[in-house]
């Protein structure tokens, strides 16, 4: 499983390796379904690799996924340009503890995202179909509101 999850994992990351010298790094909280850490680093204005963590340390469950994702400023003809649509592909891990086996499969993550700068927030919501190919194939739906604390790198 985990040999499965870190194929994946390199298939997403890289296939933009080469401009991993990002523009912005952010951080926060996303819930309600999963509920859990995201991470987000802009490879460019429009790229991006989205990341979020949830785990249980009780039960030894966790989630992981990773999109790369593409950000289009133009998509919702809003005046304000900070507001925008964004699409992409990734991957996903799961294990709910000892009582089941361990999940790994596809994400296809929508949403709009809206950069504030003062205070430097990220306010999104997103919908991702999601299926699931290891062990038994299924589908899902991920939904989840958020907010990350904006680091600029370059500001």
């Amino acid at each position: 499983m985990k040999k499965i999850i870190t194929i994946l994992s390199f298939i997403l990351v890289g296939y933009n390796a080469p401009s991993f010298a990002f523009e912005e790094f952010s951080v926060g909280v996303a819930t309600p379904a999963p509920t859990g850490l995201t991470f987000k680093l802009w490879l460019t204005r429009l790229t991006a690799v989205d990341l979020f963590a949830e785990w249980d340390f009780n039960g030894d469950k966790y989630s992981f996924h990773a999109d790369y994702i593409s950000h289009d400023y133009e998509r919702l003809d809003a005046k304000e340009s900070n507001l925008m649509f964004y699409y992409g592909y990734g991957v996903r891990a799961l294990d709910e503890g000892k009582t089941s086996d361990s999940v790994a499969g596809v994400r296809l993550p929508l949403g709009v995202s809206y950069l504030m700068d003062d205070p430097p927030l990220d306010v999104f919501g997103e919908i991702a179909p999601r299926v699931n190919v290891v062990p038994s194939t299924n589908f899902g739906l991920d939904v989840m509101i958020g907010v990350r604390y904006r680091i600029g790198l370059n500001r």
